[in-house]
């Protein structure tokens, strides 16, 4: 007797290892059947029941579901944890940290328990930005704008500029003035400024000045780290990677300001995953490929749904079918045609 339970603990502990290979994300990812919307892991198997109005993805355990005219906060177990009437549908978004429920007068704000911890009027905001982040929220109003935390206290305000929300990674935001952008803390303390034409917001933890011919990246303490001058066009970071374009064709360069994929593309999406879906001319076809740009799939697709890899899946079209395929190019999930 006592083998027999060593030999179905090995076997569980192998079971458990293996499915930690395959799906090592962990995430959930949304699929429709003419039953509705369900999830299923990275190797297609079915874990929640196709039986909802619309589903986003489950990345940390938790995601948001519709059903009706009710929101649903649904854990990856099925488990309905929140149940949450709206006034129209979609009138809420997710960010796997907070939901966030719209209505007329009023924005609420839910953590993943499904508690309300913030409601604010939009009587004195003609705009409530989307999440806190760095624990601040942007409200403006006609008479300047403020940041405020999770509890609704005002951490800081301004009266005149342009504001960004916080970057998780520096912890700066950007407020855009005519001829000066000016970077701030959580606690409203300018810490620099630069004069410019034209900039962004930081964005995982770099931002781009672009000034007369010069156009480059600054750190959280306002030193010049990356020249993209010799580009025609340069786009925020997004994870470690930052679009670059010249000529009209696209490419990638990395934190180090190395050129990692040169600019021959057509067309780029966002790399995520490590992979990234590109469009080499302007023939409808798109092809994976890694930091190295080296294909990690042969065969092309007629569609990538951006991101692209999110995890261990992306969803394309080819030839009549669409769906989740994993790394190798294999379809693990066909959604029905009908």
């Amino acid at each position: 007797m006592k083998i027999l339970v060593y030999f179905l603990a090995i076997v569980l502990l192998i079971c458990n290892m293996n499915e930690a290979e395959q799906c090592p994300s962990k995430i959930l990812y949304p699929i429709k059947t003419n039953n509705g919307w369900g999830y299923i892991d990275c190797n297609g198997t079915v874990k929640i029941e196709p039986k909802y109005s619309s589903a986003n993805f489950m990345f940390n355990d938790v995601s948001l579901v519709s059903k009706r005219d009710t929101i649903i906060l649904l854990n990856r177990t099925g488990d309905e944890i929140k149940k949450l009437p709206i006034e129209e549908p979609w009138p809420a978004d997710f960010d796997g940290k907070s939901l966030r429920i719209e209505h007329h007068d009023s924005v609420f704000f839910y953590d993943l328990k499904g508690n309300e911890f913030l409601a604010l009027s939009r009587t004195p905001y003609f705009n409530i930005s989307g999440f806190f982040s760095c624990n601040r929220l942007l409200l403006s109003s006609a008479n300047g704008f403020c940041y405020i935390d999770s509890q609704g206290e005002t951490k800081a305000k301004f009266k005149k500029g342009v504001p960004s929300s916080f970057d998780e990674e520096s912890g700066l935001a950007a407020i855009f003035f005519k001829n000066k952008t000016c970077f701030i803390d959580t606690t409203g303390e300018i810490k620099f400024c630069f004069k410019v034409e034209d900039g962004n917001g930081f964005s995982y933890g770099l931002a781009l000045i672009q000034h007369k011919n010069e156009k480059f990246f600054i750190d959280k303490f306002g030193k010049k780290v990356i020249d993209v001058s010799q580009y025609d066009e340069a786009f925020s970071f997004v994870g470690e990677m930052a679009e670059i374009r010249k000529a009209g064709k696209a490419g990638f360069i990395d934190k180090t300001g190395k050129e990692v994929i040169p600019p021959i593309y057509n067309r780029v999406d966002f790399f995520y995953s490590g992979v990234v879906a590109v469009q080499p001319t302007r023939e409808r076809k798109f092809y994976f490929i890694d930091q190295n740009n080296r294909k990690i799939i042969e065969q092309s697709f007629d569609y990538v749904e951006p991101p692209g890899f999110v995890g261990d899946l992306a969803w394309v079209k080819k030839a009549g079918k669409k769906g989740w395929i994993n790394k190798k190019g294999e379809f693990v999930w066909i959604e029905d045609n009908e």
